[in-house]
């Protein structure tokens, strides 16, 4: 239905018959599962009857039975009455994924004569996409609302989100909601059902109990949290297969990123005070998702909009904008709302760049969600979990950490149980954690290679999380006096927006001294004219913008200054040997 086709939907073999009699459909797919294996006849039927035998069918079967459909086949071709008629049945095994089912429908409707013109006509559409649509997306003139529905008509036809995770969602967004409704939404997936009891069956929940083999048993083992997050994961993965394109964006370190995101904003959204953290996951999760889109169907795009974002030094939102007039919030959230997602979880995806605009939100509920997400991308990226498309270190505003509940940032703590909870979802989707770099976020120690200089305004700035998750010892002030100034080989100050920096600390770089030197970096929300700061630099001082803070370039900048490169430390995370 997400895919714009028609469908005639029928409980029994009986009815499907009597409607395939009566409507000609141009596919009939028939579902077939160990309960139901006796409609396979069903195949014998629809061939028989000289009104019906020339409807294409597709069989969907789990591999343990299809014998069952070999042996139908058989038959339907011993009962053909002109050898040389072709059988226009296709077979797809469970589990699969959703694209495939969605090509494999195309591909089978292409025969047939009644679409042969509007299957041309989308094969010219896919084919023209680069210098019809591109054009547009790139003419600042063109409505935004006209450039997102040209995405929609491209994608359409081979992308929707699986409905099984958006029913999941409403069951248990409902106050009534139980484990034996969700049980029976999850059912109709088979690949689902098939995941959710592999996980529940997994040494680290199977040691509470007994092995299960019902979904309803597996989803009270788990709870409706690892439930519906694990639901959500598949589904971005079957949404965002790897692409084999050069230019850096990698699907596993996008699913990563995403997963973290989605972590963080739960437990944020949880520390909060928000009663249904599990939305903020959701949110978190596919925050990012308006950029597959984009990547998959416009090859010209991707590479054009983050060479802008290198090149400038700043945030892959913003050369989206620059360029197009709409960044990837923008599309993500139009698409979550054709597909009747919670309004709660949009929102959090258009806002996931805009601190001003969440500031505005007038509902604590959908605030808290939005908060929680925009904080946990920021942390994702400083935590260096995956990759986006850009390192740019926000600086997050300080109402939105007191509305959390964290005036002064998250600590040690809760990263630890951010990094257990990313490992074992790792495990159980197939991502490789030996190849991910997880490492774990140092405390604050009084012997610091680095000391922050916050302002009275600023508690937290997550370029802290960022330089110990790379095993930087960092020590925050916001007390600033000459001993301190000896401690470190080097000081990153944070001017108070709207003040002057203390004219002290340049007139020092200035002066000889026998002992090491020091780097002094100032963040600013302006930067001096060019010539002014490369006289700074050569007296071991650094302005940079706040607004485009690049880690890379902060960590290369202290790799050359220190000259040395300093190791992240392996978290310790106590799982079960077995499930590593």
């Amino acid at each position: 239905m997400q895919c714009n086709y028609q469908i005639l939907q029928a409980n029994t073999s009986y009815l499907a018959m009597i409607k395939a009699n009566q409507f000609l459909p141009d596919l009939v797919i028939i579902d077939i599962t160990p309960n139901n294996s006796k409609d396979v006849l069903l195949v014998n039927r629809l061939q028989k009857s000289s009104r019906t035998k020339k409807i294409p069918i597709l069989v969907i079967i789990p591999k343990t039975i299809r014998h069952l459909i070999q042996d139908a086949l058989k038959e339907a071709a011993q009962n053909k009455t002109d050898p040389a008629e072709e059988t226009a049945i296709d077979v797809l095994e469970y589990p699969f994924n959703f694209a495939d089912l969605l090509k494999k429908v195309e591909s089978i409707l292409a025969h047939n004569k009644q679409l042969a013109i509007s299957l041309v006509k989308q094969e010219i559409d896919l084919h023209t996409a680069e210098t019809v649509v591109v054009p547009q997306l790139f003419d600042l003139l063109v409505p935004v609302e006209t450039k997102l529905r040209a995405i929609e008509s491209v994608i359409h036809k081979q992308w929707a989100f699986p409905f099984t995770v958006i029913k999941a969602l409403d069951i248990i967004g409902s106050d009534a909601s139980c484990s034996t409704e969700l049980a029976q939404c999850i059912e109709t997936d088979l690949g689902a059902s098939t995941a959710l009891l592999k996980v529940a069956n997994a040494v680290y929940y199977a040691k509470r109990g007994s092995r299960v083999t019902e979904v309803r048993e597996a989803v009270v083992r788990l709870g409706y949290r690892e439930t519906n997050n694990l639901l959500a994961c598949l589904a971005l993965i079957d949404l965002s297969p790897e692409s084999h394109r050069n230019y850096g964006f990698r699907r596993e370190e996008f699913w990563l990123h995403s997963l973290a995101t989605g972590l963080i904003a739960e437990k944020l959204c949880s520390h909060g005070g928000h009663h249904k953290p599990e939305l903020a996951f959701i949110a978190g999760l596919i925050h990012d998702l308006g950029k597959i889109p984009v990547d998959n169907n416009f090859k010209t795009v991707f590479p054009r909009l983050l060479e802008e974002t290198t090149s400038n030094v700043c945030s892959f939102f913003k050369t989206e904008e620059r360029l197009m007039g709409f960044s990837h919030a923008m599309l993500g959230h139009y698409l979550t709302t054709k597909w009747n997602f919670p309004s709660s979880i949009s929102l959090a995806i258009l806002y996931h760049h805009d601190p001003d605009m969440i500031s505005t939100t007038p509902t604590p509920f959908d605030r808290i969600i939005q908060e929680s997400v925009y904080v946990a991308n920021i942390l994702g990226k400083a935590l260096y979990l995956g990759h986006s498309c850009d390192e740019i270190c926000e600086e997050i505003p300080a109402p939105i950490l007191k509305d959390l509940k964290i005036p002064a940032g998250p600590g040690e703590n809760f990263f630890g149980s951010v990094f257990h909870d990313l490992w074992i979802f790792c495990k159980y989707l197939n991502l490789s954690p030996k190849n991910i770099a997880i490492g774990k976020v140092r405390s604050g120690s009084p012997n610091a290679d680095i000391i922050v200089v916050y302002n009275q305004k600023i508690a937290f700035h997550p370029l802290v999380v960022a330089l110990r998750n790379n095993g930087f010892t960092v020590k925050t002030t916001t007390q600033f006096v000459p001993d301190l100034y000896r401690q470190a080989r080097v000081v990153i100050f944070i001017p108070e927006k709207g003040l002057p920096m203390d004219i002290m600390f340049y007139e020092d770089g200035k002066e000889k001294s026998d002992g090491p030197s020091i780097l002094k970096i100032f963040l600013l929300n302006s930067l001096p004219p060019k010539k002014a700061l490369q006289e700074l630099e050569e007296n071991d001082m650094l302005f940079l913008e706040r607004r485009n803070l690049d880690l890379r370039f902060v960590l290369h900048t202290l790799d050359r200054f220190l000259d040395k490169v300093i190791t992240p430390e392996k978290e310790n995370i106590a799982v079960p040997e077995s499930d590593l």
